[in-house]
């Protein structure tokens, strides 16, 4: 029953990742002021963990650099995935954005010369076909393939905070991570936030509270509860469950529908970052 927990814990987390684009709709604002309100949620509570833990003080060495590095496209990625979620399809967001695992092959090859073997490459050009069934024909004028082009950017500075992440674990733990990361997002986009603040109604308070609280800190202390005894490659496994997740909930709850070319680019995606992962 124990081993069987940390599997669920992962679930879980991918279960409430899969509405989170719902609740950032309903809240009726752009990206960047979600991702302000919703990184000041998590920051806010996760705050509190590293300091009962006492592991602030370990926050300001010389290496702080390479936080603010990952604050920086840890910024970048929030915003673009929650600007997203108001311009396309919840499913082609979400399954977009899993396009991640392959930008950050890309990006340890051009940064890092890493060597990437026959299987990879084949990994690349399923994604890329993939990528291409899930856009359609790309109009630029329309809000749509704007919103498609954003989760792309979301997913690859995803994959540029991975890559960071490599270095930054040298140094500090994955909880100090991630609450530096919501503390640079929010110190980015508050003035945004506080300038929508005054037209932001009740309602959407609420559900900007729930993407922070519930989507932010809650399912992310779930999916490093997983982290704690799991393999990362099984952790990586287990989110693919988030975009079925997503898909049901956008059509459950926003009548969403997703087309068949889109529904073969999106298994061609989370195939070939499932083929990746498993090497």
């Amino acid at each position: 029953m124990k081993e069987i927990k940390y599997p669920l814990y992962v679930i879980t987390a991918m279960l409430i990742f899969g509405s989170m684009g719902i609740f950032a709709r309903l809240s009726g604002q752009n990206g960047l002021v979600v991702a302000a309100a919703a990184s000041l949620v998590s920051a806010f509570f996760m705050f509190f963990i590293l300091l009962k833990n006492k592991e602030l003080k370990q926050l300001f060495t010389k290496k702080v650099w390479i936080l603010l590095l990952i604050g920086l496209f840890g910024a970048a990625n929030n915003s673009m995935y929650f600007y997203a979620f108001s311009l396309t399809k919840i499913s082609n967001a979400v399954l977009l954005h899993y396009l991640a695992p392959v930008f950050v092959l890309l990006l340890s090859f051009f940064m890092f010369k890493e060597k990437i073997s026959m299987k990879r490459i084949l990994s690349v050009i399923a994604a890329m076909a993939g990528l291409a069934l899930v856009i359609g024909k790309l109009d630029f004028g329309s809000s749509i393939a704007l919103g498609n082009l954003l989760a792309m950017g979301s997913a690859l500075g995803y994959a540029a905070s991975l890559v960071t992440y490599k270095k930054a674990m040298q140094y500090f733990n994955i909880k100090q991570i991630i609450f530096f990361q919501m503390l640079f997002t929010f110190a980015v986009f508050s003035p945004f936030l506080i300038i929508a603040a005054p037209s932001i109604s009740s309602a959407s308070w609420a559900y900007l509270a729930i993407v922070g609280f519930v989507h932010q800190f809650i399912a992310v202390i779930f999916h490093l509860k997983g982290l704690e005894k799991l393999k990362a490659t099984t952790v990586a496994v287990l989110s693919y469950t988030e975009p079925v997740f997503a898909a049901v909930f956008a059509w459950l709850l926003l009548s969403e529908s997703i087309t068949p070319a889109a529904a073969a680019g999106g298994i061609l995606i989370l195939a070939a970052s499932f083929y990746n992962i498993s090497e």
